[in-house]
């Protein structure tokens, strides 16, 4: 199985308007496609809300295993997971 690691981006999309997130999604959409299958791949998102609501409406195999839970326990879910 091969894994990639997406490189941190210092872009925060909580207080973008829709039309911005669109273009962020459609941007690191182009980029993915230029690396693996966005249909075909499986995908793990460890992202808020805002930063995944576009993107997973173009791909079929995604997980997000931390979806549902506040941001402090997603914190606390991921440190526990990275021991």
């Amino acid at each position: 199985m091969l894994r990639r690691w997406i490189e941190p981006y210092n872009i925060k999309l909580n207080n973008m308007k829709i039309r911005d997130r669109r273009d962020w999604a459609n941007l690191v959409l182009s980029q993915l496609e230029s690396v693996c299958d966005v249909k075909n791949d499986h995908f793990t998102f460890l992202a808020g809300m805002k930063y995944r609501e576009i993107l997973v409406s173009h791909m079929t195999l995604v997980d997000i295993p931390l979806e549902g839970f506040p941001i402090g326990k997603q914190l606390q879910n991921l440190i526990e997971l990275i021991k």
